[in-house]
Formats: C-alpha cells, sequence, structure tokens
C-alpha cells in the first residue's frame, strides 16, 4: 500500500489493518529528502543494515553543514554499512572532500563499512588532485 491508496482509503472511509499503518510508516520513514543551501539535494534510504545517502547538484561550503546533518542523524542510528553516492553531483570542492575524508576516517574509528559511489569525472578529478581516489573506499555503482 502506498501513501497515496492509503490516503485515498481513509478518505473515502476505508479501514486500514495497524501492520499496513505501521508498514506504509516504515517505508516513508526510510527515504528521506532534503534540499541544502545552493541546491544540493539529499536523499537518505535504507535496506536492512545499510543506509544509503546520496547527493544531487553542486556539493560545497554552502552544503556541508546540511550534508554533516543527515550524516550525524544517520550514523547516531547505528549502521553496519554506509554508502555514500556522489554519482548525481555535477561538482564538488575541496570542502566536500573533507567530508568525505572526515567520514572514512570515522569508518575505520567506528568499525562500519563504507562504500563510496564515484561522481562524474569533475568531481573524481578532485580526488584525484588530492590523490584521494585510490585511498577512499569508491566502489562500482550498483
Amino acid at each position: 500500500m502506498t501513501q497515496r491508496s492509503l490516503q485515498r482509503s481513509v478518505t473515502h472511509g476505508g479501514t486500514i489493518p495497524r501492520a499496513q499503518l505501521d508498514s506504509v510508516a516504515r517505508r516513508e520513514a526510510s527515504r528521506r529528502e532534503a534540499t541544502a543551501a545552493g541546491g544540493l539535494q539529499i536523499s537518505e534510504s535504507r535496506r536492512g543494515s545499510t543506509r544509503t545517502i546520496g547527493l544531487e547538484g553542486e556539493f560545497d561550503l554552502a552544503g556541508v553543514p546540511a550534508v554533516r546533518q543527515v550524516l550525524a542523524g544517520t550514523l547516531e542510528r547505528g549502521v553496519d554499512c554506509l554508502v555514500f553516492d556522489l554519482s548525481g553531483l555535477s561538482f564538488m570542492d575541496s570542502s566536500g572532500v573533507d567530508v568525505m575524508v572526515e567520514l572514512w576516517e570515522h569508518s575505520a574509528a567506528q568499525n562500519f563499512c563504507l562504500k563510496i559511489v564515484p561522481g562524474a569525472r569533475a568531481v573524481q578529478r578532485v580526488f584525484e588532485i588530492c590523490q584521494l581516489h585510490n585511498v577512499l573506499p569508491f566502489t562500482v555503482a550498483t
């Protein structure tokens, strides 16, 4: 049952079993989106104990506070594996690289799996210039 069909059923006087309500609430809670300054889109989803944070747009200094806030909330809830998806980015500056390095260091200290999905060529070039392209845990998008 989707959120829309749930609304339709309630609007038309139907009754919804509690299990279906709980299922819809869990599904909606597992997918969040936010917009940071400068139009950066941040999405968060989960599949089991794996969390995925995806970025779209341009990740620069203006977006760092919002990304850090989403990361803090995600890590506070606990993760076995975090996938950080940069494939939707068209641009990233050194402040984004700093966030990725901090996250990598945190994953090592807290012993959770971190996988970074590479961004577009312009994004990956920043990691190459910093000589981090062979250090950070980049993975192939699936």
